[in-house]
């Protein structure tokens, strides 16, 4: 087998795929490119995340071979902007690279052991924009939970339903939902999509790209010109997303400048820490004042707003969940719905939601909430 590539053309591809290989795992073989030299591809796999990257700028033929990612990569990565070959003599297990003077030997891997991957039909495929897709993403990604003992709730939900491409991330104490209108495409099923895989996609997904998605129950395809990704999903139940973002009706409204929230909540940030909370109270008909208090001292600023009617406004929230949530904002304002007791209080920007539960006592917001159903439980009891 000898076979020469443009190094230039061999590192993009080697490099589009590689991150892939970077978990950390018991298994040597995950960190390896399979080089299918007959079918012109490059495919990496973690068992969780696969990719296949097409191979057709070169000269030669051969079978398959497996080859160490990362090394490969360096070894690209130092060699000058010339053509590269390859050579392996018969059955030796040895890749030799050479280009000039330059000739490096890298051991291989058995191709037998490389795990498969099961590419989808893309028949089944329908289609989204790489925009759409990464502005979904970059939506919802920062309330995913870190939490591995709440499993579920460390990916991402996406799904398409109603004609729209809907996608959801939530920590339990806030959720963020976009709501993309995207056509007349049927119903796909609703998926979760590990937090990690999701990183990896960002990264194998570009604004202009034309991506064809296959949704089924326990795969996600994601198919652009330059990568076809395969992501495995999780399995449990999901919050219900719609009820809690989307159903209540609710006339407990505030009006909010976007920029001037903004800037105000930038303000209280250097005085906060982990556990101090902001203050939000309406002071007057179109005033809301925002303090913080902590060891380092104090900040308040009162911030010009229209509330839709008389309901009182008073309510503690974590500092970082009120910026993250209003950062994600693109339009100029923003409406803020709020309870008549204590609830979620959600953030709505048109086709974009945030909810945040508010701090009471100095108790998780999940405390909270137990304290509330057992309120209103002995409240029925005594009727």
């Amino acid at each position: 087998m000898k076979i020469t590539f443009d190094r230039e053309y061999l590192q993009g591809k080697v490099n589009l795929i590689k991150g892939i290989t970077k978990v950390r795992t018991l298994l040597p073989i995950c960190q390896t490119l399979l080089f299918d030299l007959s079918g012109k591809t490059i495919s990496a796999t973690d068992l969780e995340i696969s990719a296949v990257t097409g191979l057709v700028n070169y000269e030669g033929g051969g079978k398959k071979i497996v080859i160490p990612a990362g090394t490969l990569s360096e070894i690209l990565g130092n060699l000058s902007n010339q053509e590269v070959t390859f050579t392996r003599d018969g059955s030796d297990n040895v890749l030799k690279i050479e280009q000039g003077r330059v000739e490096i030997g890298l051991a291989l891997f058995d191709p037998k052991d490389f795990p498969e991957v099961k590419i989808l039909n893309a028949e089944e495929a329908f289609t989204l924009t790489g925009n759409d897709i990464l502005r979904g993403i970059g939506k919802v990604l920062y309330a995913v939970s870190s939490d591995e003992t709440r499993y579920v709730l460390t990916g991402m939900l996406m799904q398409v339903k109603g004609g729209q491409f809907q996608v959801c991330g939530t920590d339990g104490f806030r959720m963020a939902v976009l709501k993309k209108d995207i056509g007349d495409i049927p119903d796909s099923p609703q998926i979760i999509i590990p937090g990690r895989n999701v990183k990896i996609l960002k990264e194998l997904i570009e604004n202009n790209d034309t991506v064809g998605v296959i949704i089924n129950n326990e795969k996600v395809q994601f198919m652009t010109p330059r990568v076809t990704v395969i992501l495995r999903t999780l399995s449990g139940a999901y919050p219900d997303y719609e009820n809690v973002l989307f159903n209540a009706e609710n006339d407990n409204l505030i009006f909010i400048a976007r920029v001037q929230f903004l800037d105000c909540l930038k303000r209280m940030a250097p005085i906060a820490t982990k556990t101090d909370p902001v203050r939000l109270t309406r002071t007057f008909n179109s005033g809301l004042t925002v303090r913080i208090e902590s060891d380092k001292g104090y900040a308040q600023e009162t911030i010009d707003c229209e509330f839709k009617n008389e309901t009182p406004f008073d309510m503690e929230f974590n500092l970082k969940f009120l910026l993250d949530a209003v950062e994600h904002i693109e339009i100029d304002q923003i409406v803020v719905s709020y309870p008549d007791r204590y609830g979620v209080v959600v953030i709505d920007s048109g086709d974009y939601r945030c909810g945040i539960m508010p701090l009471r006592s100095g108790r998780t917001p999940l405390e909270q909430a137990a304290d509330e159903k057992k309120k209103d439980e002995s409240e029925g009891d005594d009727e």
